[in-house]
């Protein structure tokens, strides 16, 4: 790897290819711990489930298996029969769901317990990790009772729609493990400019609902940039 990947589905082909050819195992986050050479795949899910799959059946060409951490309590709805499709393809693809949960109205573990019965439901799947949306926020400090947490000393995010560093390529280099996040909304067009990728690819496929957290990920995505 000689640059970090560009955004669209072919930079993420070209992402999941060069860590195949490195030699990398890429493992859901349920698996941190092996001591294979490994990248942890962790996807949160912000915006909507649309389009998904395509990225699922483009990890399956390289042998990848993923967490998707899903929220039951942002603007869509996973029990949405479209959307329970989506999640049980996921899982018949060997992927693994999580819960992405908000911590402004997930306050204890009970809250989570509801929201967990909820996804699995809508998955079929037995959750046993979560992450928190806004993980440095003081009200994602929730009790996790018996879901793990996903936690790697090495760790890259493409949060905010854009690389901090060239740690990527540092890690690859020296063919070290780590955990990878992704959010699949940042890799639906190869638009670079942040806000005009929203407006193209994020806001048409959102239902009206969903429309006003888009654009709240999109300051958030912003305000990284400040």
């Amino acid at each position: 790897m000689t640059l970090m990947p560009a955004w669209g589905l072919t930079g993420y082909r070209h992402l999941l290819a060069d860590l195949a050819e490195q030699g990398y195992r890429m493992r859901p986050t349920e698996d941190i711990g092996t001591s294979e050479q490994s990248v942890f795949m962790r996807h949160d899910v912000d915006c909507h489930l649309d389009d998904i799959i395509q990225f699922a059946r483009l990890e399956r060409e390289f042998g990848c298996r993923s967490t998707w951490f899903v929220p039951v309590t942002f603007n869509f709805n996973v029990l949405h029969k479209p959307n329970v499709s989506v999640l049980r393809e996921l899982v018949a693809f060997g992927h693994n769901i999580g819960l992405h949960y908000d911590p402004l109205v997930t306050r204890t573990r009970e809250d989570l317990r509801r929201q967990v019965r909820v996804l699995e439901n809508a998955s079929g799947f037995q959750v046993r990790s979560v992450t928190s949306h806004k993980p440095g926020s003081i009200e994602s400090r929730v009790d996790t009772g018996e879901w793990k947490v996903p936690i790697h000393s090495e760790y890259v995010s493409d949060s905010g729609r854009r690389w901090r560093d060239d740690r990527l390529m540092r890690l690859v280099h020296k063919q070290e493990s780590f955990m990878l996040l992704t959010h699949v909304e940042h890799w639906l067009s190869s638009q670079l400019q942040l806000t005009d990728h929203f407006a193209h690819s994020i806001l048409p496929r959102a239902t009206r609902q969903a429309q006003q957290h888009a654009v709240d990920v999109l300051e958030d995505c912003l305000s990284h940039d400040a």
